[in-house]
């Protein structure tokens, strides 16, 4: 709940900012798990799923800026067995916080790093 809270006080702390636009973002989303436990490995195939959340545009004319976004995240795997395949499906509330590096205004360049909360598995 905690975490909850904190992410709903970082919304609202962002879209408080007078100079930044904020927008919808979604796509697919390709996750593979792989686990080892000293000499047995299990690696599982991808799951493909989705990813949807807000994205923050910063305004102005500066070459450099920094792009917060709120993305809920689904990952995971497909793990093949006797009786078929088993999903496993995680659930993610990931917060990047990128930098945006704009050289040309027909081409960008993200990196930054991103916080990951686990809210269902």
């Amino acid at each position: 709940m905690k975490h909850i809270l904190f992410l709903a006080a970082l919304v609202a702390s962002l879209s408080c900012y007078s100079q930044t636009r904020t927008g919808l973002k979604g796509g697919v989303n390709i996750a593979n798990l792989n686990y080892s436990d000293g000499n047995e490995s299990v690696k599982g195939d991808p799951l493909t799923s989705f990813h949807v959340g807000f994205v923050f545009f910063p305004e102005g004319s500066s070459s450099v800026a920094v792009q917060p976004e709120i993305l809920f995240s689904m990952q995971g795997n497909k793990i093949p067995s006797p009786i078929g395949n088993v999903e496993e499906k995680l659930g993610y509330v990931n917060v990047p916080i990128l930098i945006k590096y704009i050289p040309d205004p027909a081409f960008s360049i993200y990196a930054g790093p991103q916080l990951g909360l686990l809210v269902s598995s």
